[in-house]
């Protein structure tokens, strides 16, 4: 009995630690909202809302524009909530962490929205765990995620990955020269395997902390998903013996493209 309290004791305070946790994050994350929108006060970007009005509803091309986090407001209500786009290209521009926060709460309503461009700006594994948030269960439209250049690391892959274990609407996920490394790969190949039905391409080329560890969970990917029809890595560690095994497991579906 008193073994039996003294368990669920520590369970409870588990439990509350949690709670605790998910409580002093969300707090976080309001402050940072409120810091963005401190900042806001008295900011106007007419070249941004000029840009915006003159591209077609379709293909919203913002990349290399210089956008900070500030821009993201005028992005949303401009490109997304006005003037509804199918296409974001948000590409080497410089946002952060704090800005992606506007763009995951609009994600969360958007109902135009099919591919969503970020590559090369500084979201870090905090701002991925933003957008994986919104699209866990929110978002049924965006089918092109990509992410490759925001120095992501297995963190950012683990929200991503429990992000595809709900999520039955993305198509392609680009991961490409990141910092994840063998224990994202194996919690995204994972959730891929067991959980996800919908993702047909996943790119994971230069991120050189990818070895022969995660060879094992790539196979069991490979044999237990149906959807997936790319995988590509190249440019990381993987030996000769891995990128065989790979291949061999490979070839036992049909019109598999796997580049390593």
């Amino acid at each position: 009995m008193l073994q039996s309290g003294l368990h669920h004791c520590q369970s409870e305070r588990e439990r509350i630690h949690k709670v605790a946790i998910q409580h002093e994050n969300q707090i976080k994350e309001l402050i940072k909202k409120q810091n963005i929108m401190a900042g806001l006060i008295g900011y106007y970007n007419p070249e941004l809302i000029d840009h915006i009005a003159q591209c077609e509803q379709r293909l919203m091309k913002l990349n290399e524009k210089k956008l900070t986090d500030r821009d993201l407001f005028i992005v949303v209500q401009h490109a997304m909530i006005n003037k509804p786009c199918e296409v974001l290209d948000l590409q080497s521009n410089e946002i952060t962490s704090q800005g992606i926060t506007i763009l995951a709460d609009a994600l969360r309503t958007n109902t135009t929205l099919k591919t969503l461009l970020l590559d090369n700006n500084h979201l870090s594994d905090l701002g991925v765990s933003y957008l994986a948030n919104a699209l866990a269960t929110n978002n049924d439209t965006l089918k092109t995620l990509e992410l490759e250049r925001n120095g992501i690391m297995d963190e950012g892959a683990s929200s991503l990955a429990q992000m595809l274990q709900t999520n039955s609407t993305l198509t392609n996920l680009y991961l490409s020269a990141n910092q994840i490394g063998d224990r994202g790969v194996q919690l995204l190949a994972n959730a891929i395997a067991d959980y996800n039905t919908s993702l047909k391409e996943l790119i994971l080329d230069n991120n050189p902390l990818v070895t022969d560890t995660s060879v094992q969970s790539l196979i069991h990917m490979l044999k237990h998903n149906r959807s997936l029809q790319t995988l590509r890595l190249w440019n990381c560690q993987l030996s000769d013996k891995a990128k065989v095994d790979l291949s061999e497991a490979a070839n036992s579906k049909k019109d598999f493209a796997l580049l390593c």
